[in-house]
């Protein structure tokens, strides 16, 4: 289950930016709900692939985003873009079965256990 801080400043505080600096994390669009996290899954990013390919359902953590493995930290939408057109981090997708991914730095598509194409 993930600790969740919804409530940080916009910008990113400097906590956050120190910790992004640091440790791994991902890009998280949810968009079941509208929002944007950074996730720090608190996992090797091989441990994350095996995490996320054993996921069987996405529906589960659109209803509680929280069930997720690691930390998670609501940033605004500005902030998260900036990230992501870096290019840089690994990005996670998650809304229905049949278009929610994770995309690591190399461009390399990891989908869940109960992907529908």
């Amino acid at each position: 289950m993930s600790i969740i801080q919804e409530n940080i400043e916009y910008p990113i505080n400097k906590k956050l930016i120190k910790r992004i600096e640091t440790d791994y994390f991902v890009l998280l669009n949810e968009e079941y709900e509208f929002k944007h996290w950074i996730w720090f899954p608190d996992m090797t990013e091989e441990q994350l692939i095996d995490y996320w390919k054993n996921i069987y359902s996405m529906s589960y953590f659109c209803s509680n985003i929280s069930k997720l493995k690691g930390e998670l930290y609501r940033v605004s939408c500005e902030d998260f873009d900036k990230l992501e057109t870096t290019n840089k981090y690994p990005y996670a997708h998650i809304n229905d079965e049949d278009d929610s991914f994770l995309k690591l730095q190399n461009t390399h598509i990891i989908h869940h256990k109960n992907y529908n194409t």
